[in-house]
């Protein structure tokens, strides 16, 4: 289940800043368990997704007819016992007692007396989970199928799909079975898949796991773009696993990668009907955020979410919402998920969206405390610094505000949630309360610092980017402007680069060439550019039309929507007492 969340995902577009863009799955959200040297999985106790252990596999039954192909059934046992020993994933019952196990089964067939394979194996071997199955002849070919059942309950946890080889040479068939079985019972481990039905109902092979296993681990922290290779390959190793090209397509969005996100999707379009409903729900969701129909995006994720509470559907309903303004629809989808559990755990940016939603609700002491918990639980996110900042400004504590600015001194300077960062968003924040004083005194200081670190490191595009928000805040528009304009040099097709470029040349007069500087819209993250029109609008003083084009961007989607009532304070301002304003930016549905 893939949410495009860059470097802090579902945090502040901002331009030059590292990409993020709608995040889908945003990563994989569970703590990784190594085991030994052969894979990293999260455990997850049974009945619960998980796998009642050990693990026994019976001889596969002979229904061919034909005795002389007898021996394939106990060498594919034997072969899917070793599979699943050298997997390491969970404790497997010995082949010999497992055999013995299989023929006292038989023998009470053959004597003519019921004997259910499960229960028996369970007890002679103490399984918890019992793999049974069967091969038949059909033409000139063998048919090999499993399945997984849970041996306390009786229940069946999963069918894999037959495999199929000339009657000749089985081997084929019986090691793509081993790899389908160990990718089963991977999948059944690991509380980051299990709550997905299109990778649950159709797991994919081993080899393809332990890619996608890379790929998830690797979007955890944010490498968006190791995280696209891993997952390309593993669909390239199972072409039927399309959660991991989804999952790639998602990495691709993180970086605002449009056209290579329509590029993967290209490859399932045809293929609609074979996907699962909650992956096909996936492929319509994104296909409606790359066109910029956020109500259709909306509706997909809402019915994704519905199919798999526990998903990462649920969080990207939550991101989708907060890109809609809907804060009290995105905060009861983050609600309903555990962040200490399955596809929460290990994701910064649930408590970045979090804060979000409490942000625009107006609850700004659990906005300060969901910003501390994800400072203590990530002290490596420094955007939690600016998100605790900003609630104090919000809540206009500016003794707290200097205390922790004070305490973050001694961090890295040249990050992108730089101190200096910090210190615009506590000015920005503090200007949309109405504090412009006190929002001067912090923007000058932010003007200051940065302007320290650019001496130092001219070139750096982060800082670039700050200094000139913070003298755009301070209606230094002729100052802001080269800053804006470099950014732009440096990333011409950045939506936010020329966007800026925009606004400052319309606070100096020229609004046709704030126009021609923002260009025509893109073909993709049509939001943002909607959001500058109506800033521009706004600004020339046209009401209507900025009213309506917000209202236009809102059903887009827009990134940056949690950040927008302050990075574009001066140029809204003249549209905050009309009633129509206060509906778009007020508490929503």
């Amino acid at each position: 289940t893939p949410l495009p969340a860059g470097a802090a995902a579902h945090d502040r577009p901002r331009a030059s800043a590292p990409a993020r863009r709608w995040p889908w799955i945003a990563g994989a959200a569970a703590a990784l368990l190594t085991l030994g040297t052969v894979i990293a999985v999260s455990r997850s106790p049974a009945p619960d997704g998980g796998l009642p252990a050990p693990i026994a596999v019976a001889a596969l039954t002979n229904e061919t007819g034909d005795s002389s192909l007898a021996t394939w059934g106990r060498l594919a046992g034997d072969w899917l016992t070793q599979g699943l020993q050298e997997a390491g994933l969970v404790a497997v019952v010995p082949w010999p007692s497992a055999l013995q196990a299989s023929d006292w089964v038989a023998a009470e067939r053959a004597a003519g007396r019921s004997a259910d394979p499960v229960a028996l194996l369970r007890q002679e071997t103490g399984a918890g989970t019992v793999v049974t199955g069967a091969y038949y002849l059909v033409g000139d070919s063998l048919r090999f199928q499993l399945e997984l059942t849970d041996a306390r309950s009786g229940i069946l946890l999963a069918a894999l799909p037959p495999q199929t080889a000339v009657r000749e040479d089985p081997e084929p068939a019986i090691r793509a079975l081993r790899s389908r079985l160990m990718g089963t019972v991977a999948v059944r481990l690991d509380e980051r898949l299990v709550e997905l039905p299109g990778v649950t109902q159709r797991p994919p092979t081993f080899d393809a796991y332990r890619a996608f296993d890379r790929g998830m681990s690797l979007y955890l922290s944010q490498d968006y773009g190791g995280a696209t290779v891993a997952f390309r390959d593993a669909y390239a190793r199972d072409t039927a696993f399309a959660a991991a090209l989804l999952y790639a397509a998602s990495a691709h969005l993180n970086r605002a990668q449009h056209a290579a996100v329509d590029s993967l999707l290209g490859q399932l379009r045809p293929r609609r009907a074979e996907l699962g409903r909650h992956d096909e729900l996936q492929l319509r969701y994104l296909d409606a955020v790359l066109v910029g129909d956020g109500p259709a995006a909306l509706r997909a994720i809402e019915e994704a979410a519905a199919i798999a509470p526990a998903s990462r559907a649920s969080y990207n309903l939550a991101l989708t919402a907060l890109q809609l303004g809907r804060p009290t629809q995105a905060l009861a989808a983050l609600d309903r998920l555990n962040p200490d559990r399955g596809t929460m755990r290990g994701w910064s940016s649930y408590w970045t969206q979090r804060t979000h939603a409490l942000h625009l609700l107006g609850r700004h002491p659990e906005e300060r405390a969901a910003a501390q918990e994800l400072r203590r639980r990530f002290p490596d996110r420094r955007v939690g610094l600016a998100l605790e900042v900003r609630a104090l400004a919000a809540a206009g504590q500016t003794a707290a505000i200097d205390s922790l600015l004070d305490d973050s001194r001694a961090l890295p300077p040249d990050t992108y949630w730089s101190q200096g960062a910090a210190m615009v968003v506590a000015g920005e924040e503090l200007l949309a309360h109405g504090h412009s004083g006190l929002a001067d005194r912090y923007l000058e200081r932010a003007v200051a610092w940065l302007a320290n670190q650019l001496v130092r490191d001219p070139q750096n595009a982060r800082h670039r980017y700050w200094i000139g928000s913070a003298l755009y805040d301070l209606r230094r528009w002729a100052d802001a402007a080269p800053y804006f304009a470099s950014l732009v040099e440096d990333q011409p097709a950045e939506v936010d680069n020329r966007g800026l470029v925009a606004m400052v040349h319309a606070r100096q007069g020229d609004p046709d060439g704030a126009i021609r500087r923002l260009g025509p819209a893109p073909a993709y993250d049509r939001g943002q550019h909607t959001a500058y029109r109506a800033r521009l609008a706004a600004v020339a003083g046209d009401t209507d039309r900025a009213l309506s084009l917000l209202s236009e961007a809102l059903a887009q989607g827009v990134d940056a929507f949690p950040w927008l009532h302050a990075t574009a304070h001066h140029d809204l301002a003249p549209l905050a007492e009309d009633p129509r304003y206060r509906q778009l930016f007020g508490v929503r549905p």
